[in-house]
């Protein structure tokens, strides 16, 4: 239940951020960005997924639909690396065409378990209602994120016009 993160509304929210990886257990691949090839090669089978002009490259994490392989028993993660889309959740940005440009607005998953308005973890808002640091670095590191894919996708159209990909099945 992804929503706009806004002072009025979670006032009073706080994360807790846990290693409970719950919330990907049905997800069988992911995104990558091209930034994080060198971590993930060692221990993702990544591939470029996609039709016709949109290619982007993920992490395979399971072979069949709703497997994650990656996922303990006790919902935590079995990778030395996390993919930045799993470490970004419960973070995400929506985008809404407006005016021919694309706003992006930062929202968050209030079905996370580790939401909260018990003050458990990390708040969104101090007292003022101004954002604390927690959410200036996520807000930051979720700005990151899509800086990041609109250049692996630049960098999977110069590998499409290179003809450097086969297509597959499996």
């Amino acid at each position: 239940k992804a929503v706009p993160v806004n002072s009025r509304r979670h006032k009073d929210w706080s994360v807790k951020k846990s290693n409970d990886y719950a919330f990907a257990r049905d997800v069988n691949s992911v995104p990558l960005m091209a930034v994080e090839f060198s971590n993930a090669a060692a221990e993702y089978v990544i591939v470029f997924a996609g039709k016709d002009e949109v290619m982007i490259p993920v992490v395979l994490l399971g072979l069949r639909k709703a497997e994650n392989l990656y996922l303990t028993k006790g919902h935590g993660w079995d990778a030395k690396y996390i993919p930045a889309f799993v470490r970004r959740y419960p973070f995400v940005f929506s985008s809404s065409p407006n005016g021919g440009s694309n706003t992006l607005t930062l929202c968050i998953d209030e079905e996370y378990a580790g939401c909260n308005q018990k003050g458990d973890g990390e708040r969104l808002f101090d007292p003022k209602g101004e954002r604390t640091k927690y959410l200036e670095s996520m807000l930051e590191f979720v700005k990151k994120y899509q800086e990041h894919s609109l250049r692996t996708r630049a960098f999977c159209a110069k590998l499409k016009d290179l003809n450097l990909l086969d297509p597959m099945q499996a």
